[in-house]
């Protein structure tokens, strides 16, 4: 009898320095097939692991598992023949295993990345294993990884990015520097094993930093974080030079795309100014290619920078003579201003020194100049007069009263208009009588100086 023919599944590896049959792990089971004269009768013994073990043979198969050396008898039997003993050894190996993977937010490799599931992206790509990472002020992200052979086996990495651009890393240390999707090839080869390519679908998923509200004003140092109506960021602005606190959003990182909404319309921030005495709640969305969107909101509370107002020149205008043409006209009475129900009495007319030029505005000095701080646009000052009158040539003629408040809104604006280098020039609550013209109408002018 001749020793029979062995047809193994998975066959052997031959290499230079021997063969070998690889399989997937220990429980994997390796079929023979064993082809004799007709006729022929098998008995198997396996040596395996210091322990001889009987196999049973189905007709002519046989099956063994098991990783390591398999010595195996056969015995091959055949009626009217003399029965004869073979020898068959059999090394098992397995397969070269996938490398682990391993995902690090730096260089160094201390903080591990796990996978995400809030993948954003486009459902092309739903079945790559998503991995978020945070971009820098320019917009770069860098993801490390390290692909690790259990065999200690050599890998080569290629990884083929978004952009159809590719890159080969020998070894299991590297990095993406892409946002986006990786399909990423890993190439295993050890001596005296086959060699193993795994395949790897991986995203890149950048996290957007926040956006950063920026204005033509200064944020207070009692500011919140713009969290909430609470905790709104504190801004004031000069209401000298604008009327309304001009302002932007910067993103998060350069070139984000931005949008800002306000009770739920798209405004353009350029075009939309913010009004003082108000709290505004500015929702900002920020987009990127091949990144998880961001949402936040910002609360803005502005205020105007307090206003110190000063008097400056003060006139009457004397709509009448004294029946002698040329004369100077003596005015009697008091006029008063005040802020927040608090008045001062600037000046009492008296005979002895209160000549005024008819049909002129004539200064007049005050007894007082207060200053005051206005804090909001609608803060005003009040201007009044009582008991005027003008004596003449035909006796005493009572001057109606006036009345007048100006807020800061009306003062600032005309400071924006006119920009004067000494502003008491332009700025001023002006008012007149409605006595007859030429008779008794009589006007009265207060000049004023902000500064902030």
């Amino acid at each position: 009898l001749q020793e029979p023919t062995y047809s193994f599944t998975p066959n052997f590896t031959t290499e230079s320095n021997g063969h070998w049959i690889e399989v997937e792990n220990g429980n994997s089971e390796i079929t023979c097939t064993m082809t004799a004269d007709t006729g022929c009768t098998f008995e198997v013994t396996d040596v395996f692991d210091n322990t001889s073990t009987p196999i049973t043979v189905n007709t002519n198969r046989f099956t063994v598992k098991g990783i390591g050396q398999h010595n195996l008898t056969v015995k091959v039997k055949k009626q009217n023949y003399v029965t004869k003993t073979f020898t068959k050894t059999v090394t098992v190996v397995q397969k070269l295993q996938e490398p682990t993977l391993k995902l690090y937010k730096e260089s160094s490799r201390e903080t591990t990345v796990n996978s995400s599931t809030d993948y954003e992206g486009d459902a092309s790509y739903s079945s790559y294993t998503n991995y978020n990472v945070t971009l820098d002020g320019d917009g770069n992200a860098v993801l490390y990884f390290t692909f690790t052979s259990p065999d200690g086996a050599t890998i080569k990495v290629t990884d083929k990015a978004a952009d159809n651009s590719t890159s080969t890393t020998n070894g299991g240390t590297g990095s993406f520097t892409k946002l986006g999707p990786h399909d990423v090839s890993i190439e295993v080869t050890k001596t005296n094993y086959h060699k193993q390519v795994f395949n790897e679908k991986i995203y890149v998923q950048g996290i957007l930093s926040a956006p950063e509200f920026k204005a033509n004003g200064t944020k207070q140092s009692d500011s919140g974080d713009g969290s909430s109506a609470v905790n709104a960021e504190k801004w004031q602005f000069s209401y000298l030079t604008y009327e309304a606190m001009e302002w932007w959003i910067e993103p998060g990182n350069t070139d984000n795309t931005t949008t800002v909404k306000y009770n739920g319309s798209t405004i353009n921030p350029s075009a939309s100014p913010l009004v003082p005495n108000n709290t505004f709640c500015l929702l900002i969305e920020q987009t990127r290619n091949y990144c998880k969107s961001l949402q936040t909101t910002k609360y803005v509370d502005v205020k105007i920078k307090p206003i110190t107002v000063k008097l400056g020149k003060s006139y009457l205008y004397c709509d009448f003579d004294d029946g002698a043409a040329g004369d100077a006209v003596e005015i009697y009475g008091k006029v008063h201003l005040g802020y927040d129900n608090s008045y001062t009495c600037l000046k009492t007319f008296n005979s002895n020194y209160d000549y005024y030029t008819p049909f002129e505005w004539g200064e007049f000095t005050k007894d007082r100049s207060p200053q005051y701080t206005l804090n909001s646009p609608s803060d005003s000052l009040h201007y009044y007069s009582e008991g005027m009158y003008e004596d003449d040539v035909t006796g005493d003629d009572e001057l109606e009263n006036v009345s007048k408040s100006v807020t800061l809104s009306y003062l600032a604006e005309q400071y924006r208009l006119g920009k004067p280098a000494n502003n008491f020039d332009n700025v001023k609550l002006e008012v007149f009588n409605s006595g007859t013209a030429g008779d008794t109408r009589m006007g009265h002018r207060i000049m004023f100086n902000l500064s902030e």
